[in-house]
């Protein structure tokens, strides 16, 4: 019963936080603006001008790189994370998935959604050098995401996934305001 009070408050404090977060980020002279994109990528803030391509990740399988990784939410209630990454964590995979999920609004104002899986599209493989064995390469990794969940506070520019962290998300026609960020430099 404790446990599943904690957790209750957890994820309430965790909620608003959040909120709070967004809130602060997207707040114009006291009116909160709070509209969840359609349609579009919130692209992962590592992505955002990296010019990275799926050779590139691949080329370098000991860095943890990520080619691809966003969300899109459609007004029916469901949505897709999609993500093509070195998961350097599980030992060399190409991680090459689509999650698909549904979602609902958490509160009235509409800042927040909580997003729970519904099936996957895995095109994940083992690469030379899983665990120190290479006979596996190019053998297909699952992923066991059936208990995936996330609670995701959202605006019209910017998703922040909440966790052990925050992770944000940066809205396709938003990136064209930020062209700097996180471009590579040119060495001279």
């Amino acid at each position: 019963m404790k446990k599943k009070l904690f957790a209750i408050i957890f994820v309430l404090i965790l909620t608003v936080s959040g909120v709070t977060a967004l809130a602060a980020c997207d707040n114009a002279g006291g009116k909160a603006i709070s509209a969840l994109q359609t349609e579009k990528k919130y692209l992962a803030e590592s992505t955002v001008n990296s010019g990275l391509t799926e050779e590139d990740i691949l080329a370098q399988p000991g860095e943890y790189l990520t080619y691809q990784s966003y969300y899109v939410f459609h007004a029916d209630g469901t949505g897709e994370y999609v993500c093509n990454k070195i998961d350097y964590r599980d030992y060399n995979i190409h991680a090459k998935y689509t999650l698909h999920f549904k979602y609902t609004f958490v509160d009235e104002e509409k800042s927040a959604v909580a997003c729970f899986y519904d099936r996957l599209d895995n095109q994940s493989i083992i690469l030379k050098g899983y665990k120190d064995e290479t006979d596996n390469e190019g053998i297909p990794y699952d992923y066991d995401f059936t208990d995936w969940s996330r609670l995701v506070t959202v605006s019209k520019n910017v998703l922040c996934v909440m966790g052990t962290g925050y992770t944000f998300y940066v809205n396709e026609d938003y990136v064209k305001q930020i062209p700097n960020f996180n471009k590579q430099t040119e060495n001279k």
